[in-house]
């Protein structure tokens, strides 16, 4: 039978309802069973914490075991431009092999055959992408700690010849840019790519030499899934000699890159790929002012409302100093404002140091010679190298020149610099930085042409920048630190969670 036994009269016992229960001579009532309840509770919750009990979790911190970056499709295309794609990875510590593999596919194309890696150190790859496509690297595993990629452009003819280089770059949530032109002469365009399935769109912001500007057509702009959008400044406002503009991401992914070309008439002064900057910053650090240039110009932007003042350093070889006529600068709010930096020496390679009382984002173009031949040169702003750093595409002998810029701004610094070749065995080297100095290094063995370099923090806090030379072309690549862990923060038992559930009820 089911249900309870049959009582003295055969019919079946009830149980006392709970507010019938309550109501029992001797029983508690509801507001004594909630404080028996909940002192319980909180009685346990101590025993775990005083006991160090499965219910405190620690914080860990554990390799990347996935990393995403974009490369944006080559800015000038034909027969006279090679575009290469090169990606590396150093997993964190060099005594334990770890399995990775990485898929290099061209954004809204196929996938090119997957590359794995069996052991620790740096796998270089090269990938010639099409001339009309971005490319998407993805790692896993062992191949996702300190992935790098970097898309270098030799051009030989045309408007676009010169050398540009760009990093690839995760999809982030906002983009700067400074230096940009529509003048007579410049080709500046804006790459946005998003890598996702999702449709993704943006916000774009301007200013120019005068201020802020109203530019139709510049919100909402969508980004296809799996696709690329190719901007050219000068279709959305033209006619002004300095511009920069902001990338805010409204909606999905996208990664932004910015090519400037300047080729007024037949005098063609070279192209280059300016890298992002994350946010407007109080300092800023540029390093990898090229040597033997002809002319150098720094460009700042205050976005905020409040005039700036702003100090500038350019630290070298030999010394630290107030660049003259550039010391110590009044920069109006909202105005893209541009500096002579010219009066340093040509010859020599500097890193700039700005300190300013308002945040700012400023960016340093640099026009260099070889022999009768210019190019043009961006360097941007640069983090800190607080992991390893890498420069994928490193070149020597006859396919090119590749050169350290690395300073130490802050304090004497240590770094140690690691140069791999397809074998995965690096060749290793100790630097040691001065206190307000920048060190150029050539870090590559003599017979190598091509080869990755890894930059490892040691002692002290280091910038840098790698200076490439192919033929006559010049670009400059900051150096990035790689993401190699994530941490996973501490968690300890919450009892007010368990108190607003009981005053809740």
């Amino acid at each position: 039978m089911s249900g309870g036994a049959p009582g003295r009269h055969g019919a079946r016992a009830r149980r006392p309802e709970p507010a019938a229960l309550a109501r029992m001579p001797g029983s508690p009532g509801p507001l004594l069973t909630g404080v028996v309840v909940l002192i319980l509770l909180v009685a346990a919750v101590l025993v775990q914490l005083v006991g160090g009990g499965a219910s405190k979790v620690r914080a860990v911190t554990d390799a990347v075991r996935s990393a995403e970056l974009v490369c944006p499709a080559p800015a000038v295309r034909g027969a006279g431009t090679a575009a290469t794609v090169t990606l590396s990875a150093r997993p964190p510590g060099d005594d334990a092999p770890r399995l990775g593999s990485a898929v290099v596919a061209e954004v809204g194309g196929v996938a090119a055959p997957r590359i794995k890696v069996s052991k620790a150190g740096t796998s270089r790859v090269d990938v010639t992408t099409s001339q009309a496509a971005a490319a998407v690297i993805r790692g896993q595993e062992g191949l996702a700690p300190g992935l790098a990629a970097e898309l270098v452009e030799v051009t030989t003819a045309g408007p676009g010849t010169g050398l540009s280089t760009v990093a690839c770059t995760a999809p982030g949530s906002t983009a700067w840019f400074v230096g940009a032109s529509t003048a007579a002469g410049r080709s500046d365009r804006l790459v946005l790519a998003n890598p996702d399935a999702a449709a993704a769109s943006v916000d774009l912001y301007f200013w120019d030499e005068h201020g802020k500007l109203d530019v139709p057509n510049a919100t909402d702009i969508a980004v296809p899934p799996n696709g690329s959008v190719s901007l050219p400044l000068e279709g959305m406002s033209a006619g002004h000699q300095r511009l920069a503009v902001q990338v805010s991401l409204t909606r999905g992914q996208v990664s932004a890159a910015l090519h400037d070309t300047d080729a007024p008439g037949i005098d063609v002064r070279g192209s280059d790929w300016l890298a992002p900057a994350a946010r407007p910053t109080r300092r800023v650090v540029i390093p990898g002012l090229p040597d033997h240039t002809a002319d150098r110009k720094l460009e700042v932007l205050v976005p905020g409302d409040t005039d700036a003042i702003v100090h500038v350093r350019l630290l070298g070889r030999d010394n630290d100093f107030a660049p003259a006529g550039a010391d110590t600068l009044e920069v109006r709010a909202g105005q893209v404002s541009e500096y002579d930096l010219s009066k340093a020496d040509p010859n020599g390679a500097y890193t700039a140091v700005l300190t300013s009382d308002q945040p700012l984002v400023a960016a340093v173009r640099s026009v260099a010679l070889a022999h009768t031949v210019s190019d043009l040169a961006w360097s941007t702003a640069a983090a800190a190298i607080t992991t390893p750093a890498a420069v994928p595409d490193a070149r020597g002998g006859a396919a090119g020149s590749t050169r350290l810029l690395l300073a130490a701004p802050d304090g004497p610094a240590t770094v140690r610099v690691d140069v791999y070749t397809n074998s995965g065995t690096p060749h290793s080297t100790t630097v040691s930085i001065p206190a307000g100095r920048s060190l150029v290094v050539d870090p590559g063995p003599k017979g190598l042409t091509r080869y990755s370099v890894v930059v490892v923090p040691i002692t002290g806090t280091t910038y840098g920048a790698a200076l490439l030379r192919v033929g006559d072309g010049l670009s400059v690549s900051a150096l990035v630190p790689s993401r190699v862990a994530v941490r996973t923060p501490a968690a300890v038992p919450d009892v007010t969670a368990v108190t607003a559930g009981r005053r809740g009820r």
